[in-house]
């Protein structure tokens, strides 16, 4: 009998919200950033995870924390579409 080889198992990449790629490449935790913009951690994990999306004025706060043009986060944001 010939033994079946196993194919080593790989796992799709995951989507990255742009709001933890850019708070992770900065070494930031949700609790950090939420105390630098003025919200609670929920907030900022609800966004990461597609609940809410930030409101206009956190927006502006967020975008500057993340060291990112407001414009394009926004854009960022609302394309995303999670696995």
């Amino acid at each position: 009998m010939q033994a079946i080889a196993e194919k080593p198992v790989t796992r799709a990449r995951k989507k990255v919200h742009p709001v933890r790629a850019y708070r992770s490449a900065l070494g930031l935790t949700q609790m950090e950033l939420a105390a630098a913009i003025g919200v609670t951690q929920q907030d900022v994990c609800r966004w990461e995870t597609c609940i809410s999306n930030p409101g206009v004025r956190t927006l502006a706060k967020l975008a500057k924390a993340l060291k990112k043009d407001a414009a394009d986060l926004l854009r960022e944001i609302t394309a995303f579409e999670p696995d």
